[in-house]
């Protein structure tokens, strides 16, 4: 127990029944002994200084309850004679509030909940304005398509097909004599006469690589990478594309779990069969590891249709139209510790993506198109032209409501030709 001295305190006023209360003070040491003596204090608890205010207070009404209340305890408790320190805590029980008081809690609890808020959604805000296009061959993070503009007129770089570079006219310019005819033989022939790719442009030892394996018996196309972006907040995306082809079926998977609580994973498959003219659309559940998904089927699209609506089809093994007119500049070819061939292209921020900017609206339901700033690609190649790696990076902006968040992209792919392929797993379409 401490120790305790009596005391009393008036109360109220004349016309009020006096209130006997006493002060609970702990122990103090010898040199606080003078603090001590100013006290009065008594044997009361608090729990009953409560009970005697209470009881005076009875029948009271609430305003002037809690004013004579406050007014008591401020009496009684604190007293300006004694340091801070050494009053007594107010009771933990709760004290009724005047008008005047509750309208101003109101008001401050409404001007922190308009702040919160707002500071919710600058973040919900930040993290929409960077999820949105597919990055590679079509991986994804979503744009958010409200009020989105692009000042970039696509419609003045032509057609797509302007890009294509022909592969006929590249072996007859590079291998002199060569016969057409034995187009499926072109490596023996380029080894015959003592060719590699280090005689080759960059730009036609790629349209070479591609041409081998868009013609392979089989190819497995394996591509990881991120999207970081800074707006108010930093958002990283992981993103997952596999491209595979067994000899009978293609088939397109593009997975982007959701890092942001926001706007939900993303798991899209689409497969072709080799000369046909449907494309099945199916969604998936993601599961082991980001890497995989359970899917259903949810549309299909003629090729027609899936051309005009993605660009980018199926089957092709990368984005980008890849040509010398969408070239920009390319880097010294060189030779890695394998032995392989190693290269880098930047691509014509606006030629290179006439096929890829359609997809990347498709996927992220936008409105209008994105913008590039820059797209540099280094591919990996054997001596006999077949493709081992490639690495992306892009660099592009996206406007939303007011910002412009510059986004940056890497993907890496691995490539596997004529090996046993496991396309994923789906369910029949009725």
């Amino acid at each position: 127990m401490a120790k305790k001295r009596a005391g009393t305190k008036s109360a109220l006023n004349n016309s009020k029944p006096k209130i006997e209360v006493s002060v609970w003070t702990p122990l103090f040491d010898e040199k606080e002994e003078k603090t001590k003596e100013e006290l009065a204090v008594g044997d009361d608890t608090l729990k009953e200084i409560k009970d005697v205010m209470s009881k005076h207070l009875y029948n009271k009404g609430e305003e002037a309850n809690q004013t004579e209340e406050d007014d008591v305890w401020q009496k009684v408790f604190v007293t300006k004679d004694v340091p801070l320190a050494k009053r007594a805590e107010k009771p933990s029980a709760k004290i009724k509030l005047t008008k005047e008081e509750k309208k101003a809690k109101k008001e401050a609890k409404k001007a922190e909940y308009k702040k919160t808020t707002f500071k919710h959604k600058l973040k919900v805000m930040a993290v929409l304005s960077v999820l949105g296009i597919f990055t590679g061959s079509g991986l994804g993070v979503w744009y958010f398509n409200f009020n989105l503009k692009s000042t970039v007129d696509y419609s003045q770089a032509g057609n797509p097909e302007d890009y294509v570079q022909s592969v006929d006219e590249t072996l007859t310019r590079n291998f002199a004599g060569f016969n057409l005819a034995d187009k499926a033989n072109w490596v023996d022939y380029a080894q015959t006469a003592g060719k590699t790719p280090a005689n080759l442009s960059p730009v036609d030892n790629f349209v070479l690589a591609q041409y081998n394996i868009q013609n392979a018996n089989s190819y497995t196309v394996i591509g990881e990478g991120s999207v970081v972006a800074k707006t108010i907040i930093t958002v990283d995306q992981f993103l997952y594309s596999e491209k595979k082809f067994d000899g009978e079926r293609y088939s397109f998977v593009s997975i982007s779990p959701d890092t942001t609580g926001i706007v939900g994973d993303v798991a899209v498959c689409d497969v072709l069969t080799k000369g046909g003219n449907s494309i099945a659309s199916y969604k998936g559940n993601i599961h082991d590891g980001n890497r995989s998904a359970d899917w259903t089927y949810n549309t299909s699209y003629s090729s027609a249709k899936h051309g005009n609506l993605n660009g980018v089809k199926v089957n092709d093994i990368q984005p980008y139209l890849i040509c010398t007119e969408t070239v920009v500049s390319s880097s010294e070819i060189t030779i890695d510790e394998n032995g392989n061939y190693v290269f880098t292209l930047e691509l014509d921020t606006i030629k290179a993506v006439l096929n890829y900017i359609k997809q990347v609206q498709r996927t992220g339901g936008l409105s209008t198109y994105p913008e590039f700033k820059s797209l540099q690609t280094t591919f990996t190649i054997t001596p006999d032209w077949q493709l081992v790696k490639m690495h992306i990076v892009e660099v592009y902006t996206a406007v939303k409501v007011g910002m412009r968040p510059t986004i940056t992209g890497t993907l890496d792919f691995d490539f596997t030709i004529n090996q046993p392929v496991q396309l994923p797993t789906l369910p029949e379409v009725a």
